[in-house]
């Protein structure tokens, strides 16, 4: 989460600033900051206007979306928390396309994200912190020495616990799913951990967890699953799905 450098002067515009503001002082708010951006409209820029002058895009939409230079030498798209912030940043020229963030974020989650860009409160996401935002699972390669402690979290996530079960539990290919807290030790980090067995394609999973963890409270972690066939021994951690 950015600081407060000097720049263009930052006055809220809307309830999203204005949890962006807190959320750069306050770690506590920073939860509440990246739940409300996935509902909040956000605003990437184009070179170009949509057709007929509509301001609005659409999740099917392809369109060419700037881009801002990376101190390493990567590129991250620009996205804005309200439209006159496009003006600010790129001239009263700049074309602002406003989409849901989630839906947004998603379109462009393979790349970096850097929100606000140019202006005094803004974020630099990565890949793997846009697919914690999505709560997506993310990916990981294991190695012979790779371990990995697996428990179950002190504190229920019930919600998220609620929402996988509604997801999984009606599929017949769903045999059984576990969620635990695991501890990657050579990475220091803290993460969500879906052992799932299944007979189902990996397509029809993913959109599955995807429909699941919309709008859920992932507490700030990452989520990875694992997905076996059927059957062996049960899974560590809290039922979610079992036959």
């Amino acid at each position: 989460m950015a600081g407060k450098p000097e720049g263009i002067p930052f006055e809220p515009l809307n309830d999203l600033e204005r949890l962006l503001m807190r959320a750069a002082v306050e770690e506590d708010q920073r939860p509440a900051f990246t739940r409300a951006l996935l509902d909040a409209p956000l605003y990437a820029v184009s070179p170009d206007p949509l057709p007929e002058g509509d301001q609005v895009l659409l999740a099917e939409a392809r369109v060419s979306l700037a881009m801002v230079p990376l101190e390493n030498g990567g590129a991250a798209t620009a996205v804005f928390t309200a439209p006159e912030r496009v003006g600010q940043a790129y001239g009263p020229e700049a074309h602002a396309l406003g989409m849901r963030g989630a839906d947004l974020i998603a379109m462009v989650a393979e790349r970096p994200l850097l929100l606000n860009p140019g202006l005094s409160y803004g974020v630099l996401w990565g890949p793997e912190d846009l697919a914690m935002l999505l709560g997506r699972p993310v990916s990981r390669t294991l190695g012979v020495d790779t371990q990995v402690l697996l428990g179950s979290p002190a504190e229920r996530p019930d919600d998220l616990i609620m929402r996988l079960a509604e997801a999984f539990q009606p599929e017949p290919g769903v045999a059984g799913a576990w969620l635990a807290l695991a501890h990657w030790p050579e990475q220091n980090e803290q993460a969500w951990y879906l052992d799932l067995r299944s007979s189902l394609p990996a397509e029809r999973i993913n959109a599955l967890l995807a429909r699941a963890v919309d709008g859920a409270d992932l507490r700030g972690r990452h989520l990875d699953m694992r997905i076996s066939p059927p059957g062996g021994e049960p899974g560590v951690g809290i039922p979610v799905v079992s036959r």
